[in-house]
C-alpha cells in the first residue's frame, strides 16, 4: 500500500481526491510483470479480454484515464497475440456499457 496526503494506492486501485470529489484510477506496483493469458493458450480468449476491459471501465473514474488504461491494455494483449479485431471489439462492447450501471450491485436474479 502506498498514500500521501491526497492519495492512496492499494491493491489494483489509486484513489485520490481532487476538486473535492475522488477520482480512481489503475495501480500498477512497479514489480508488475504485466503477465496476461497469451491468445494462443486454449482458453476463453473473449471473455479474458472483455472481463479486462470491463475491469478498466469500473475502475477508472476520468474517461481520460480509461483511454489510457485501454491504450496500455491493447498493448499488452497485443503483446501476447491477441488480434487487434479482438480488441477492438471488446472495447466497443465494454464502451457500451454505462459505468454508474456496472458499479450497482446486482443479484442473481438480474
Amino acid at each position: 500500500m502506498e498514500y500521501d496526503r491526497n492519495k492512496i494506492s492499494f491493491l489494483d486501485i489509486s484513489t485520490a481526491v481532487q476538486d473535492v470529489r475522488f477520482k480512481t484510477d489503475i495501480y500498477r506496483k512497479m514489480t508488475d510483470v504485466n503477465i496476461l493469458l497469451y491468445f494462443s493458450s486454449r482458453s476463453l480468449k473473449k471473455n479474458l479480454l472483455y472481463s479486462q476491459l470491463l475491469r478498466l471501465r469500473c475502475i477508472c473514474s476520468e474517461k481520460d484515464d480509461f483511454l489510457n488504461q485501454t491504450r496500455i491494455m491493447s498493448e499488452r494483449l497485443q503483446e501476447g497475440g491477441y488480434p487487434l479485431r479482438h480488441i477492438k471489439e471488446g472495447f466497443t462492447k465494454a464502451c457500451s456499457k454505462k459505468r454508474d450501471d456496472l458499479l450497482q450491485q446486482s443479484t442473481c436474479e438480474d
